[in-house]
């Protein structure tokens, strides 16, 4: 029963307080500490027999995968795309553009038309780029999809168990 609250505690703290940081590039103290503390119940468990002491080794690993998670989240959220790449890219779409630009079409509005057409193409490229260059900022941010809906999955099976009568 201490390992589920601990478990709906992080998905709560993860969902009003970590997301919305993760908003603004930071991250949660609160949600460390609820997945340290999953992390610190199963590993005090002192198991009897074979069987408990493998479902702990399990119940330890699903934690690490908690742990490596959030860890992938924050580390997605901290790194953005090398300045390397952004200087390539515009030199790439300049070079490109110039030749567009001098491989000329007879008709001189068609020639316009083609490279102003090209330049849009490519600067659509770099805003769709730069939107998703920070997965969790930004119109295009990811959403806390499967932690909402774990929330409710725990929501509901508490409100089963009080209407059983059960923990």
């Amino acid at each position: 029963e201490q390992v589920r609250a601990a478990c709906r505690t992080y998905v709560d703290v993860v969902i009003g307080t970590e997301w919305p940081a993760m908003r603004h590039g930071q991250s949660s103290p609160e949600a460390l500490q609820a997945a340290l503390r999953i992390l610190q119940l199963i590993a005090s468990y002192q198991p009897q027999i074979a069987a408990q002491q493998a479902i702990q080794q399990s119940d330890l690993a699903l934690a690490n995968q908690i742990m490596d998670g959030r860890r992938m989240r924050l580390f997605d959220n901290d790194q953005g795309i090398p300045m390397i790449f952004w200087a390539g890219n515009f030199f790439i779409a300049a070079v490109t553009i110039v030749f567009c630009y001098l491989f000329r079409v007879r008709k001189r509005w068609l020639h316009v038309f083609m490279t102003v057409g090209l330049m849009l193409v490519i600067a659509t490229l770099f805003v769709i780029t730069a939107e998703f260059d920070y997965p969790f900022r930004g119109d295009g941010q990811l959403q806390p999809f499967p932690f909402t809906q774990l929330h409710g999955l725990i929501a509901g099976e508490q409100s089963l168990n009080q209407a059983h009568g059960t923990r």
